[in-house]
């Protein structure tokens, strides 16, 4: 039986960390936002077939023509609206974890089942399958796989960018 790889992006952020006036999704690098990156990587791995996009519900016209058609997108068959706010730990006490997380379909969707989602220790899908009894394993990853949190985060960005066009 085939199974489809789904890359799952979250977008709905609200970035406030960063003390913008927009979006850290949305902010622009090399003249593109931030989330193109994002989708890029996960669009141009043979792997992945399809690409789910949750976005807030203000952004997602701005995400569907701004982002999904404006750079042709095609494993992007859906953009999910957000609106469910949960409360999250104090992330500033906590260590840093890269994203993606991946896991299989079927845990997911069996954890999602499974889990309080009134629950204000939800922190990300990896806290949801531990919470459900599966178990969460860790990989190595690149350094450049970085998540966007804060000013640095923002110019260390720019500086990848710039360096992998030189």
């Amino acid at each position: 039986m085939y199974r489809k790889n789904i890359a799952i992006i979250t977008a709905a952020g609200k970035g406030i960390r960063l003390k913008k006036d927009i979006k850290k999704q949305y902010i622009k690098l090399k003249e593109k936002p931030i989330i193109y990156y994002t989708i890029k990587k996960f669009n141009d791995f043979n792997i992945i077939d399809e690409i789910i996009v949750v976005a807030d519900k203000e952004n997602i016209e701005y995400m569907k023509k701004e982002v999904i058609e404006k750079y042709n997108f095609p494993t992007v068959n859906s953009i999910v609206e957000d609106e469910m706010v949960i409360d999250t730990l104090d992330r500033d006490k906590l260590r840093r974890v890269q994203t993606p997380q991946a896991f299989k379909y079927e845990i997911l969707e069996e954890s999602y089942k499974l889990v309080d989602r009134n629950s204000s220790k939800i922190t990300d899908e990896a806290f949801i399958v531990e919470s459900a009894g599966f178990p969460v394993h860790i990989t190595e990853s690149s350094e450049k796989n970085i998540k966007i949190t804060t000013e640095f985060d923002l110019e260390l960005a720019e500086f990848l960018l710039k360096k992998e066009s030189l």
